[in-house]
Formats: structure tokens, sequence, C-alpha cells
């Protein structure tokens, strides 16, 4: 049938049926409100959070695999950042009394269950039929830390932390030129004076004040998370060193079945085979992703993210250079 139609008619029906969202009982206004309400996802959501370019893409998506999830990509960041001018930052802190554009209706989405998103983020549609709704559990991959204090207070969500060695992290928001300001960029002058009032001792180098910004911003998800049962922190390098052992304590955690076919979609993952050089890929070489930005940034630049990085006094990352 699909072979005897036009593609160009094909794409206008498609337009048609799918105005807003890949899931077609999505796209239909308040009778999809009312059905997400009415078949509600299992409690709590989960959110796996991280800092952008810390690995977060490849496991949001293998948290995704599961036949209970509901997986999102960056509702509520990719929803923002549409409604706002080219170049505003993806992670940036923010007052609960004045949520930035976008935030508050895409969350009211996300967390009924309501996946009026596009396919980039939407990125298994399948996912959300509404027979077996009821047996799945919402996850959801963001971006900006500074969400979790108010994402913990409002939806209560099963947190799954991700931290990234700092110099790989930093290597790679070089990688694709996010070299801008780090800190003038993300915070107000009020907490830079309140809570890191050396910080333009950092702003000689674009290493030395994305490690700072990446200790600082660290520091703070821990202090949000302190009181939070509901959290687990961690390391990017633990998931390269034993990917298929480390997803299935997140699986357990997070309350997710875990199969042979699963496992299957998660090793077609780290295999070599599949990789490619796209910055954005969701593929991992596991055997050399974790400490391959130890053979390409030069010692000098490895220092500057280290002193600024061990000025914060955090509990990670003391020996590891």
């Amino acid at each position: 049938m699909r072979k005897l139609i036009p593609k160009p008619i094909r794409k206008k029906l498609y337009r048609l049926l799918y105005p807003k969202s890949p899931v077609l009982w999505a796209n239909w206004g308040i009778l999809s409100a009312f059905l997400a309400k009415r078949i509600k996802p299992k409690k709590p959501p989960v959110l796996i959070l991280s800092m952008p370019r810390s690995g977060s893409s490849w496991v949001g998506e293998i948290m995704g695999l599961s036949p209970d999830s509901l997986y999102l990509r960056e509702p509520i960041t990719q929803t923002y950042l549409k409604t706002t001018h080219d170049g505003a930052p993806s992670f940036f802190e923010f007052d609960m009394a004045g949520l930035p554009e976008g935030y508050e209706s895409s969350a009211k989405n996300v967390f009924s269950g309501l996946p009026l998103f596009d396919r980039r983020i939407t990125i298994f549609p399948k996912q959300w039929a509404l027979s077996k709704r009821s047996r799945k559990r919402i996850v959801v991959k963001e971006v900006n830390p500074f969400m979790l204090p108010w994402l913990t207070q409002n939806f209560r969500p099963r947190i799954i932390y991700l931290v990234r060695h700092p110099v790989a992290t930093a290597s790679s928001f070089k990688r694709i030129g996010w070299t801008g300001e780090q800190f003038d960029f993300r915070l107000s002058l009020e907490t830079l004076e309140e809570k890191i009032p050396h910080y333009k001792q950092f702003s000689h180098s674009f290493w030395a004040e994305h490690g700072a910004l990446q200790a600082f911003i660290l520091k703070e998800v821990l202090r949000y998370a302190k009181d939070y049962d509901d959290f687990r922190l961690v390391k990017y390098k633990h998931l390269c060193e034993n990917p298929l052992s480390v997803f299935k304590e997140l699986y357990d955690f997070a309350e997710l079945e875990w199969n042979d076919s699963v496992e299957r979609k998660i090793r077609k993952r780290i295999h070599p085979e599949e990789i490619n050089t796209d910055p954005f890929s969701i593929y991992r070489d596991t055997a050399r992703e974790a400490k391959k930005w130890k053979k390409q940034i030069p010692e000098e630049k490895i220092a500057e993210v280290k002193n600024a990085w061990l000025s914060f006094d955090l509990p990670y990352y003391q020996n590891d250079w």
C-alpha cells in the first residue's frame, strides 16, 4: 500500500496525522491530555542527568531500550532552545519562581507521560502505545544540572547522575567549538560573587575555566542530592570499563526490565565495528573510550583542568590525571 502512494502525498499525510509528535494519539489535543492522565505510567519516573558532553545520550538511549521504558531525549532543554535566541546556553542556573520559557509546559507533558515532542526527542515512538502504557515508566535524559532542585521538588524522579572525567568533558566541548565564556554565560553575578568569588582566576584559559565550572556544578549537585534518597551517581569511566554489569545495576536501580534483547542491543552499541566519528553518536568503543583523552590532550592543558578542579575540594578525581 505504501508503494502505491507517491512520496509527496505520503509526506503531506504524515504531517496531517503527526503534526507535533510521531506518536499518533499525542496529536489529539484535549483528548491526548485526557488519555495521558487516565492511563498513567508507573511511578517514579527516571531522570538521567549530566552536563552536556558527558555521555548522557548514550546512557539515556540504553536505559530507554528496556521494554518498560517510555524514553524522551532532552524534552525540556530542546523545547527551551526552540523558544529562545540562537546561541543560548543549554545549561544555566535559573530562579524557580521565574522558570525559563518552555520549562513548565514541557515538564508538565513529560511527567504526565504525554509525548508531545518531535522525533528528535521521542526517538522510540512505538514504546508509547496506549495498550501497554500502565506497565511502563517514563525515562528522561536531560543536560542542565541546575534543574535538579526544581525537578526533585516538583516531580520526585529517580535520578541517575552521570559524571565524566573533567578533561574528557572539556575536550569534547573544545572539539565542537563550545569555547565561549563559561561562568558569565551561565551564572548570575550574585552567584559568582557569593559562591565562587575567585572565579576570575580561571578566566585566562578555556581549560582552567571549564575545569572550575565542572567542579562547581558537581559540588552544587552533591549539595542538592545530599538528602535525596533516590539518587545514584555514576562515573562514565566505570560504565566504559564494565558496561553490561554497570548498566544491569542501573536497570535494577530504575526498576526497568532487563532481558536478552536488551543485552543484545547494548552489545551492538559497544561493539567497535559500530563506532563512527560523529561527536553526537550513541555508539561507543568502550575499550578505549574512558581514557582516550590522556593520549589526545597536551599535559599542560590537563594540568590547567586539574588545578582548577582540585581547588574545589571534591571527593572525585583526586588522583586520576
